[in-house]
């Protein structure tokens, strides 16, 4: 006896019919493709049954390994099909296949922008000078790590690092040296010199996650943040004069790194895609702010603020 021809539902799912109905079946599986075409695997089971009840009197056999030929046979064959598939086919408000750890890596900019003055005071000719130096931290691309552990299905903890990087933040010194004959009468120079700032920002959050569906994820995030701060600061001014002393001539000037630590905090919202159960892309925008004491090259001290507005993208990992 010759086997009836076989159509193909789903990966898993196959009808065998009777040659009278072949040309319609085919046709009416061609539209059902193109219209569920790239849709779940649950979708294309349902329409399955739905050709299967519509087309019940052609029906032979269901199920590409099943070899069944009844039709009641057949469908308990698809009911453990739907059944099957629908048990791994990710909930669209992520309640099965929520990721109990997620891992966010990205490359950032520091969009925000400091700037801090410095006067370092010195002693001179009996006289006190002063070495004033502004500062401003431009915009600068960085790196952000983080790492989220889901405690319930929509609250989790975790903790993350921020660290930017500062080539040169000293924008214009002015130093008033005492002159050597006469009192109160300051000789101005102006030069400057590179100061580097390195930003070390450790973060620990509360998340808040929002499955938008089963491959989008928002996550509102906020909490406590520490900097570890590295500034250079211009401590001393090197210049030439000669006779009579009215002028001098800058020539370079000393830095010394100072370290700073301070507290304050953070909030921001991360859009994760997913491209597989493990591996998707995400986007960040994050606002810290922190204030740490500096000391000054002369003992004093004074604040400066760290963190800012930060934007960046990166490589997301669920497990």
């Amino acid at each position: 006896m010759a086997m009836a021809p076989r159509l193909r539902i789903t990966p898993v799912a196959t009808i065998c019919v009777d040659t009278r109905f072949e040309l319609v079946i085919r046709f009416v599986m061609t539209v059902c493709r193109k219209i569920i075409e790239g849709r779940h695997c649950i979708v294309r089971s349902v329409m399955a049954g739905a050709i299967f009840l519509l087309l019940e009197p052609a029906v032979v056999l269901a199920g590409q390994q099943s070899g069944c030929k009844d039709v009641g046979a057949c469908d308990r064959h698809i009911t453990r099909v739907s059944s099957r598939t629908a048990t791994q086919t990710p909930d669209h408000t992520g309640n099965r296949r929520a990721p109990k750890v997620v891992v966010s890596l990205n490359g950032g900019y520091q969009t925000s922008k400091f700037s801090f003055k410095d006067d370092v005071v010195f002693k001179r000719n009996l006289e006190e000078g002063h070495i004033v130096t502004e500062y401003q931290v431009p915009m600068e691309p960085g790196f952000d790590a983080s790492v989220g552990v889901r405690v319930t299905q929509y609250f989790g903890v975790g903790g993350g690092i921020s660290h930017f990087h500062h080539a040169d933040v000293a924008r214009r010194t002015v130093s008033s040296v005492p002159h050597p004959f006469y009192f109160k009468r300051d000789r101005s120079v102006k030069g400057s010199a590179p100061s580097a700032r390195q930003e070390l920002l450790l973060h620990l959050q509360g998340t808040l996650f929002a499955p938008v569906s089963d491959r989008i994820l928002v996550t509102v995030f906020g909490g406590p943040s520490s900097v570890k701060l590295r500034q250079q600061l211009i401590s001393e001014i090197n210049y030439q004069e000669v006779y009579p002393y009215n002028t001098v001539v800058f020539t370079e000037a000393s830095v010394v790194t100072q370290t700073a630590a301070g507290w304050g905090g953070h909030v921001g919202v991360d859009v994760a895609v997913s491209l597989s159960d493990h591996v998707g892309l995400g986007g960040i925008v994050r606002y810290t702010r922190v204030t740490a004491e500096l000391r000054s090259p002369d003992k004093a001290s004074f604040s400066v603020k760290a963190g800012g507005l930060q934007v960046g993208g990166g490589l997301r990992l669920s497990f």
